[in-house]
């Protein structure tokens, strides 16, 4: 199961702490983060205005998987997905 590398995420704090600092953008890579050749994963702090996961989660190609039950997931997805009961063009 995935944790999103809480491990790492404690050793980002723990090192801006002591460099009495904020996290900087960037600076939390997960491992699947650090695995991935087409930088597909994006991870940081939704708080930050000028942060790449803020620019991600503002397109218009973001969704989350359930978010109309307001489960609010942690995890969204980029690709472009037609509205519920809109599927393109039927069979003639």
């Amino acid at each position: 199961k995935c944790t999103y590398c809480v491990q790492r995420i404690s050793r980002a704090r723990i090192a801006a702490k002591t460099d009495e600092r904020a996290i900087r953008d960037g600076e939390v890579v997960t491992a699947c983060q650090g695995a991935c050749p087409t930088r597909a994963i994006v991870f940081g702090d939704l708080n930050d205005p000028d942060s790449a996961i803020r620019r991600a989660k503002a397109s218009p190609r973001n969704y989350a998987l359930l978010e109309e039950l307001g489960v609010r997931p942690r995890t969204t997805y980029l690709a472009k997905v037609a509205p519920s009961g809109r599927r393109g063009s039927e069979p003639a």
